[in-house]
This record gives structure tokens, sequence and C-alpha cells, in this order.
């Protein structure tokens, strides 16, 4: 038996949310960046380097070709040492604990048969168990950013330095780089963190269904904002299975940059929203 409606996002332009624990990551992510900045520049200014005039003035630096090669590696070294890793598995997994008490006050809001309480949701096994897999994945995600972007630079690096290019240059190309790195993590952090949110209230929805039998659908409520993509607002409003949201989000890149949420609501045998009247009722698609 329905007991409210559900409770549905505030924010219209980023449903989502999250927006505090993103600013946490890229803020996190620029300092690691910014770690290997200093390295970089410190190493530029202290190779010596000889002008050479032929066509055109070019720049050769006395350093050995295995010097050059380390680069990359003391590139990640400091990159771990300002790891940005910890913080963003922390706000990931905190995005899935407040995803959770979402979908658990929520569900317990339009159905008198849900009777769990949040404590015992986050202490008994099948969350821990999912929020270490959560964990796992950010962690792997930022690892491989770490040691794409190290490569990336170097290359940068390397690349200039044979072709001659003077100190300036070389300070200037490797900026555009750290800023597409950058671009790059706040990316993954974003995503990871939406994303752990998202997975939340799927895995309580569907956790409520098997165990307690209540018949839910997922309610998605796309973004209204300019960066919406057209076939993310075209779901706004419809229902979906839990199933079938796990689907979408796995394919095309859509769980990527993606502001939309999706709310648990009630449904009947033939997969329509109860007590959402009869002009505004919707079936599961």
């Amino acid at each position: 038996m329905a007991q409210g409606k559900p409770i549905v996002p505030r924010n219209k332009e980023n449903p989502v949310g999250q927006v505090a624990r993103i600013r946490r990551s890229s803020a996190a992510i620029r300092r690691q960046l910014s770690a290997a900045r200093k390295l970089l520049k410190a190493k530029i200014s202290s190779w010596p380097f000889q002008i050479i005039e032929t066509n055109a003035k070019r720049y050769e630096y006395q350093i050995s070709l295995g010097e050059l090669s380390s680069v990359a590696d003391e590139i990640l070294i400091a990159m771990i040492g300002e790891s940005s890793h910890e913080l963003v598995v922390s706000e990931a997994m905190a995005a899935y604990e407040n995803g959770t008490a979402q979908s658990a006050v929520n569900i317990g809001n339009i159905s008198d048969d849900y009777t769990r309480e949040i404590t015992d949701i986050l202490s008994g096994a099948p969350y821990q168990r999912r929020v270490s897999l959560i964990s796992a994945r950010v962690f792997e995600e930022m690892r491989g950013f770490d040691a794409q972007a190290a490569k990336e630079l170097s290359r940068v690096l390397r690349n200039a330095v044979e072709v001659g290019d003077n100190p300036l240059s070389i300070v200037g190309k490797l900026s555009n780089q750290f800023g597409i790195s950058q671009g790059r993590g706040e990316k993954i952090a974003r995503t990871e963190i939406t994303g752990a949110l998202r997975r939340a209230r799927m895995d309580e929805a569907e956790d409520a269904r098997q165990r307690q039998g209540i018949r839910l659908a997922m309610k998605h409520f796309s973004a209204n904002s300019s960066t919406t993509r057209q076939s993310h607002a075209a779901r706004h409003g419809l229902l979906f299975s839990v199933q079938a949201v796990r689907e979408w989000y796995a394919q095309d890149a859509n769980g990527i940059n993606c502001k939309c949420s999706q709310v648990e609501v009630l449904v009947d045998e033939s997969g329509k929203e109860i007590g959402a009247g009869k002009k505004k009722a919707r079936q599961i698609n």
C-alpha cells in the first residue's frame, strides 16, 4: 500500500546532484597534476642546452636518452605522491551510501511493505560487498588515469626536446597537455561519483523487489540543461526496469558526464505507475 508520493529531485538542471563531492575531487586532481607540473618545470630549467643556428634556431639539450626516458616514471611518482585516488574513492563510496539512503527513504515513503532500516542496510554483507566493488572500480580507473597522464606528458616533453623547441615553447606544450589530462581526470571522477549514486539506487530497488516482493520501476529524470544529450532528454518521465537502466548506462557512453537521475516508483501488475493519475500514468518501457 502506498503511503506517499515518490521523492523527486529538486534540482531540475542537475537531478543527480553530488556537486560538492565532484568539486572536492576536481581540486584533488588539480593538486596532483600541479605536483607533476612543478617537477617538469624544475627538470626543464635544470637542463643545459646549446643553441644551433641552421635554417631555424634549434635548441639541443645536453641530456642523455636514459634521463629523458626516465621522466615518465618520475612524473608517475610525483603524481602518486600527491595522489587523488583516496579522495575520489572516498567520495564515490559516500555517493553510493547517499544513493542507498535516498532509495531507502523513498521506497519507505511509497510502500508500507518496505521495512528495512538504513543502519541495517549499511552494516549488511550485501551492501559491504557492493561498496567494495565500487571502491575497487574507482581505484583502478584513477590508477589508469595516473599512468595515462604520465605517459602523455612524457611523450609531449620527449617530442619537444627531439625537435629542439625552446624552453618556453616546451612549457607551453606541456601546459596544454596538463589541461587535457585535468579534463580527463575530472571526467572520470564526475562519472564515477554520479554513477555510484545511481547504482546504489538501482541495487536497493532490486533488493527490495527480490527480498520483499515490492514491484518497483525506475522513473527517469533528465537534466534540464543545455548540455543534456537528446537521447537522455527523451527518457524524461518514462519508467524502466532496473535491468533496462543498467543496460542503457552500459552502452554508448551514456554514463559519462550524465546528470540524469532515476527514482523508484510503485507499479501494478501491468507495469503502470501507481498513484500517478490517469493522465500521468506511465508503463514500464
